[in-house]
C-alpha cells in the first residue's frame, strides 16, 4: 500500500487519527473485545491486540444499544469490568481520552475508565458531575444525567495543561503533571477493587498519547450523533 493511499485512510472522513492508541466500539456480542486502533484501520500509532481485552467479567453485558451500534452494559458488580491490558498510557506526557457514557445512577462514585489504580474517568456521586483526569483531576460543570448518551472527553498537554469537555464543551481547565504508573488499565471498574464500578452503558472509546483538539472533540460530537472512526 503506498503512503498516499495510507495517508488518505489515516484521514478518513476528515478525522486524523494520529496519536490513537486503542478504540473501541463494543459491537462485539461474545467474548473479546477488540481494540481496532490497528494499522489496517488507518491508526499509524495503534496498539493492535496488544489492548485487547485480556478479561470481560462475566457481568459485563453484551450487546446493549449504543450511540452507534452496540455498547457494553456496566453493573457495579466484582465481575461487572473490562482488562484491556497494560500500559496504554504512562509517564506525565501527553494524553487524550473520549467516551460515550450512559450512566443510570446517581449513587457513589463510579470509575469508567481506570490506568492503574488511578481513575481518569469517573463519575463522583458527592458532586453528580463527571470527574476526568488523574489527580489533580477536573470536575466537569455540567450536572450528569441519567439515561441518556453523553460524550465526556478530556486532554493533557505536553506542558501539564489539563481540559475537560462535556458533549464537545470546554468545562473546566487547569494544571496537571502527574505521572501514570506502569499497569493494567480497566473499562468498568478497576480490580480487585472494584468497590466504585460503574453503573450503565460505556460506547465509542478511545485513548491518544497527543493532546487532542477542541476541533476534533467536536467533531467526534458530530451534533450528539457519535462519529464512526471505521466508517
Amino acid at each position: 500500500m503506498s503512503n498516499n493511499v495510507v495517508n488518505a485512510y489515516r484521514f478518513a472522513g476528515g478525522f486524523d487519527k494520529s496519536g490513537i492508541k486503542v478504540y473501541y466500539q463494543f459491537n462485539n456480542l461474545s467474548g473479546v473485545l477488540e481494540n481496532l486502533a490497528t494499522t489496517a484501520n488507518g491508526f499509524p500509532d495503534g496498539t493492535g491486540s496488544t489492548n485487547d481485552s485480556q478479561t470481560v467479567g462475566s457481568q459485563v453485558a453484551y450487546g446493549e444499544s449504543g450511540i452507534i451500534g452496540n455498547s457494553f452494559g456496566f453493573n457495579a458488580h466484582a465481575s461487572s469490568y473490562v482488562d484491556i491490558g497494560t500500559d496504554i498510557i504512562t509517564g506525565s506526557g501527553a494524553f487524550s481520552f473520549n467516551m460515550w457514557v450512559y450512566t443510570t445512577s446517581l449513587s457513589g462514585n463510579q470509575q469508567g475508565l481506570t490506568f492503574t489504580s488511578q481513575a481518569v474517568c469517573q463519575f463522583s456521586g458527592a458532586n453528580v458531575k463527571y470527574t476526568l483526569g488523574n489527580t489533580p483531576s477536573l470536575l466537569a460543570t455540567s450536572t450528569t444525567p441519567t439515561n441518556t448518551w453523553s460524550m465526556v472527553s478530556y486532554s493533557r498537554s505536553s506542558g501539564g495543561t489539563q481540559k475537560t469537555y462535556f458533549n464537545g464543551n470546554l468545562e473546566a481547565s487547569g494544571s496537571n503533571s502527574t505521572s501514570i504508573n506502569s499497569g493494567d488499565n480497566f473499562l468498568g471498574g478497576q480490580v480487585p477493587d472494584i468497590s466504585e464500578g460503574w453503573k450503565g452503558r460505556i460506547d465509542e472509546c478511545l485513548v491518544a498519547d497527543i493532546e487532542m483538539s477542541a476541533d476534533q472533540f467536536t467533531t467526534l460530537y458530530n451534533s450528539g450523533a457519535g462519529l464512526d472512526l471505521l466508517a
